[in-house]
């Protein structure tokens, strides 16, 4: 039999993969009224509509009969997991999130190339099947950035 904390665990690691950050981050973003994190968590772990924050805003929508709110919560409910369309992205985003809880916020050009396309093998950098360097340093800024916003 699987553990709640295993299948906890499992979610956290799905959210961190598909959305860049923790399932209790998603939760504040709901809490400061950002309705796509709601249909984000939801279609991480549907358990989070027993969340408070959660039924607040389904009681909201509720007294408002806001009609575009239960679609897409009836469609995040309804909807399978979110696929793993780009995998290497999402496991670069996963190592980007380690490297932020670390305490490590900015690597080199040198660094970045070294971990991601030598080491990691997650980033190809050539013209034919991969991207640029340039194009890595995009991502890990605007990766990085968006974890320091968060």
């Amino acid at each position: 039999m699987i553990s709640a904390a295993f299948i906890a665990m499992q979610y956290s690691l799905f959210c961190v993969l598909y959305h860049g950050c923790f399932l209790n981050e998603l939760i504040e973003r709901i809490r400061n009224g950002d309705n796509k994190a709601l249909t984000d968590a939801i279609k991480i772990d549907v358990s989070v509509i027993g969340c408070p924050t959660v039924v607040g805003k389904i009681s909201k929508a509720t007294r408002l009969q806001d009609v575009k709110f239960f679609a897409k919560l009836k469609s995040a409910i309804n909807g399978k997991k979110e696929k793993l369309k780009q995998d290497n992205f999402q496991k670069m985003r996963l190592v980007f999130e380690i490297l932020y809880e670390a305490g490590a916020l900015r690597l080199t050009d040198k660094q970045l190339y070294q971990l991601f396309v030598e080491e990691l093998k997650l980033y190809t950098a050539n013209s034919k099947g991969g991207g640029s360097e340039k194009a890595l340093r995009k991502f890990a800024d605007t990766y990085m950035k968006k974890n320091t916003t968060t």
